[in-house]
């Protein structure tokens, strides 16, 4: 069964989404891009797997979706050290 507040921040993300495809040029000029924007699809995929679960395979989809979420954390902490954690000389 799948819950009103999974689907609401589904479609808040969607939006935010759009909001890459639509600005993608400017979102390239931040230092290691790929790998931010690579931290919010896998979460946007875990997100998704959250409202199929409700419908079909929920453990094996449930897995993948916290597999999912540990994905996008690794990738959005490495993006931080890569960003802001290097010493810069001085």
């Amino acid at each position: 069964m799948i819950q009103e507040s999974e689907v609401i921040v589904f479609l808040v993300s969607i939006g935010c989404l759009i909001f890459i495809c639509l600005n993608l040029q400017r979102l390239k000029m931040l230092p290691s891009w790929r790998l931010f924007l690579g931290s919010f699809y896998v979460l946007l995929v875990g997100l998704g797997l959250t409202i199929l679960e409700g419908f079909i395979y929920g453990d094996i989809l449930n897995l993948l979706e916290h597999i999912c979420y540990a994905g996008n954390a690794i990738l959005l902490s490495i993006w931080g050290w890569q960003v802001f954690g290097r010493r810069r000389p001085e």
